[in-house]
Parts: C-alpha cells; sequence; structure tokens
C-alpha cells in the first residue's frame, strides 16, 4: 500500500469538515470565539489521529540494521521456466504465434552465491528476471523463493527481499530527484518509513557501505560519474534488506577500471551480508570474477551450467566452447580475431527444428540427428550438465 505517502492530503482530508464547520459558525450563527477555538482544536486533534491510523495501516516497520543471511541455505530456485510472447499479426490483430523468449530453464541460487547467466544478446536472459521479479507472466513453470511457489501477485514482503539492479544507471534514476530521496523511496514505499531523522540515517549507512560520502546525499544524478550512479543503484537495491539481487548487465555502460570497482563492491557486499546474486551480462572476463557457477543461454534455453572452472577450463557444449573461444584478448603478436562463430542467431519466430544450435555448430560430434532430435540433459561430472544430441569427445 501507498497510503503512507499521502499522509498529508489525508489530514488536509481530515481538517476539511471541520474547515467548513467553523465557517458556517461564524458567518451563519454567529457562534462565540471560544465555540470556534474549541471546533478548530477538535478538527487539528482528529487530523492527527487519522494521520496516525494511516501510518499503521500502512504496515510501517523499524528500521533494521543490515541483516547477515547464513550462507548455503536455498534461496532461488527455477523449475522448467517457460516465457513466451504473443505474436499477432493481420488485419484483425489476432494471434498467429508466439515468441519463445525463455523455453524450459531450471537453475538454482543459494545464499552467499552468484549465478552467471551469459550468452548472446536476445537469448533470454533478461526475460527470465523479470519472470523472476513477477513483471512478466510466466507461461509455465515454478519460481521457489525459500522452497515456496511465488504468487502470481508479489507482496511487500516478496518485493523488499527481491531487488534488481539494472544495466544503465542513467535510466535507473530519476534526474529529478536527489540522492537522499531516490534511496529513501523504497524505505517510505515498502517499508513505511516517514520520520526525516530515520530516514536521512539510514541513507547515510547505505551510502556509505557504497563508499559514497556524506556530502553527495543532496546531489542530482547529473552531478555523478557513471560508476558513482551505479553504486547509487546498488545502495536504493539494499535499503530493504534482500536477499536475492538481479544484477542485469550492471558493468555494461562503465569502463573497464570502474567496472572492476563495481565488481569488487558487490563481491564485498556478498561476503558481508551472504546475498545471493543472478548475474546476467554477456562479459566473460566480468562472469569469471564474480560468479560460482555459470549457466550459458542460448535460443531461450540453457545449453551448459556448472561450476566456473568447470564450464571455463573444461566447456563441453559446443556453442560453450565456441563462446569461449570467440572472446577478444589483448595480444600484441597476435592482432587476428582467433575465432568467430559462423552464421547468425536464428530468428526466434522460426526457430529451427531439433537442437537449436545444429545450423551453426562446427562440433565434431554433431550428427544428422542434431537437425530433429531434441537436445536432452548429459552429465559431464558432478554439478556439471550440458543440453546437447550426443556426448563430447573425452
Amino acid at each position: 500500500m501507498q497510503i503512507v505517502k499521502f499522509k498529508g492530503l489525508i489530514s488536509l482530508i481530515s481538517v476539511f469538515p471541520g474547515i467548513i464547520y467553523i465557517t458556517n459558525s461564524y458567518f451563519l450563527q454567529n457562534d462565540s470565539i471560544i465555540d470556534l477555538v474549541i471546533a478548530l482544536t477538535i478538527s487539528i486533534i482528529i487530523a492527527f489521529i487519522a494521520k496516525e491510523c494511516a501510518y499503521r495501516i500502512s504496515g510501517a516497520q523499524e528500521l533494521r540494521d543490515l541483516t547477515v543471511l547464513e550462507k548455503g541455505k536455498n534461496l532461488l530456485k527455477v523449475e522448467d521456466l517457460k516465457v513466451f510472447y504473443p505474436l499477432v499479426g493481420g488485419i484483425f490483430r489476432r494471434q498467429i504465434g508466439v515468441i519463445k523468449a525463455v523455453n524450459g530453464i531450471s537453475f538454482e541460487i543459494k545464499t552467499g552465491e552468484t549465478l552467471g547467466l551469459v550468452g548472446e544478446s536476445g537469448c533470454g536472459k533478461t526475460t527470465a528476471a523479470l519472470a523472476i521479479l513477477g513483471l512478466v507472466e510466466k507461461n509455465d513453470g515454478d519460481i521457489l523463493f525459500h522452497n515456496k511457489t511465488l504468487p502470481i501477485s508479489y507482496s511487500r514482503f516478496i518485493r523488499q527481499k527481491i531487488q534488481i539492479v539494472y544495466q544503465d544507471p542513467d535510466a535507473s534514476l530519476n534526474p529529478r530527484l536527489r540522492v537522499f530521496d531516490i534511496i529513501a523511496e523504497p524505505l517510505i514505499d515498502l517499508l513505511g518509513i516517514i520520520k526525516k531523522d530515520e530516514l536521512r540515517k539510514r541513507v547515510l549507512q547505505l551510502m556509505r557501505e557504497v563508499a559514497l560520502k556524506r556530502e553527495h546525499m543532496d546531489r542530482y544524478p547529473h552531478e555523478f560519474s557513471g560508476g558513482q550512479k551505479q553504486r547509487i543503484v546498488i545502495a536504493r537495491a539494499l535499503a530493504t534488506n534482500p536477499e536475492l539481487i538481479i544484477l542485469d548487465e550492471p558493468t555494461s555502460a562503465l569502463d573497464v577500471s570502474v567496472q572492476a570497482q563495481i565488481l569488487n563492491l558487490l563481491k564485498k557486499l556478498q561476503k558481508n551480508y551472504g546475498y545471493g546474486y543472478l548475474f546476467i551480462t554477456h562479459n566473460l572476463a566480468a562472469v569469471n570474477h564474480i560468479a560460482d557457477r555459470i549457466a550459458v543461454m542460448y535460443l531461450g534455453q540453457i545449453v551448459e551450467i556448472g561450476d566456473t572452472d568447470q564450464v571455463f577450463l573444461k566447456p563441453s557444449h559446443p556453442y560453450t566452447q565456441a563462446l569461449l573461444a570467440s572472446r577478444s584478448e589483448v595480444d600484441m603478436k597476435n592482432r587476428d580475431i582467433k575465432f568467430i562463430i559462423q552464421g547468425e542467431v536464428p530468428n526466434l519466430i522460426d526457430p529451427p527444428t531439433g537442437c537449436a544450435f545444429h545450423p551453426r555448430c562446427s562440433s565434431d560430434v554433431r550428427t544428422k540427428e542434431c537437425e530433429f532430435d531434441l537436445p536432452h540433459k548429459i552429465k559431464i561430472e558432478k554439478g556439471h550438465y550440458i543440453w546437447c544430441i550426443n556426448p563430447p569427445k573425452q
């Protein structure tokens, strides 16, 4: 509920009948000054009571220090998640098909753990995140938070515990609000905190957690660098004591040196408080630095998942191998591009039959069956799986 935001309006409405009564008494009934003072006093008392009732009804909570989570506990579990977007056409704008943005992915995240979700642009990474946040409707599958299925409509408690840091800090921050107002907004909306001294104290604490200073509190977003803006966004995400933070390419709009600062800050916060991270990116160097496990997505499906060392040192799916081979590295002796994935990403409106990657696959184990059969789960080693037609050569 947002009722606490309108406490001033509620107070005004409560006083309004008293003002009408006083005006009517003074001009029409010629009551004494004492009667008018009594009526005004009663109106003020009613307004104060109405404001307090609004404050209590809103479910206002006490400010608490950032919670330290016990690491290794089940936090998020996604099972066979599917998100399809309707494809409409024709004169009458009827549905003529679907775009399978996310097509049956499964993974889990524990407290104190970072899962890196990597893949090319358009493979469904952000759509999966939006489904977890309840911002897009899922067509099938389950999303469990602390082993409980999330409802269709999220409660304020769930909104507090799952937060997101978006890719572009400029688009995430209201240019007309000061930093104090930006960080205090979730404290007011979700926790119902309205006392100015409490808000300023908590905002200052959050700013210090992300290495911002007191003098930054009353400035506007345009007065900060890109890295500082992203720190403000992170501080806002921490405001409600979250447990899961979705990081949707949080460093892609930043310089390389600033990227390292933000990644180190995120690792420090996770170490101190045990947050679970879903780190979405196409930057392999960044995910190698921060992630404990990696899930590789292609065309709406996970094709490989495992520990970071397993995926980077022993990539087993042809797409993962191609993705790692195509990453750019600084080499003054050899400036040629070493590897390029052949072909274009298939159209989601008309995806290929069989394995979605078979038109671009250059693996030695590729067979005719890849064009017709659907991939199945293959165990490489403990915790390391791929979805393919044929097992890789040992």
